[in-house]
């Protein structure tokens, strides 16, 4: 019995093998990743921040520009107003996300490069 009590079995008192000895521990025990492992794994974290920043940054411009046209929409007078502010709206995020598209598509495609360059830990 491996920790355990009468009270109190261990986890591994099922899986006692005929010497005492748990079958199947050899996945219990830590590995550690390569340097290398540990490089892309960092630089895949930074990435991933990018990202995230990126992200915010076009969420905040997208929200700037609602609350812009949305005060231009509460002072139309006319329908052709109206008209205006929603096409105004409509280009303004349009050109806003074919801006940023390209960012958020190279960012993510450096992520998998990054992930991608993670050494695969091996038992043995």
């Amino acid at each position: 019995m491996y920790g355990g009590s009468v009270f109190q079995p261990s986890l591994f008192q099922s899986f006692a093998g005929p010497f005492g000895a748990p079958f199947g521990t050899d996945w219990a025990r830590p590995r550690a990743l390569p340097d290398s492992g540990l490089k892309s794994l960092g630089a895949a974290t930074r990435t991933a921040w990018s990202i995230g920043i990126e992200w915010y940054d076009y969420a905040k411009q997208s929200q700037d520009i609602a609350v812009a046209a949305a005060g231009r929409l509460a002072g139309a007078r006319s329908t052709a107003e109206v008209l205006t502010v929603q096409a105004t709206y409509l280009r303004e995020t349009g050109e806003l996300a074919a801006a940023r598209m390209p960012v958020f598509w190279n960012l993510s495609l450096a992520l998998l490069n990054d992930l991608a360059r993670i050494p695969a830990v091996r038992a043995g």
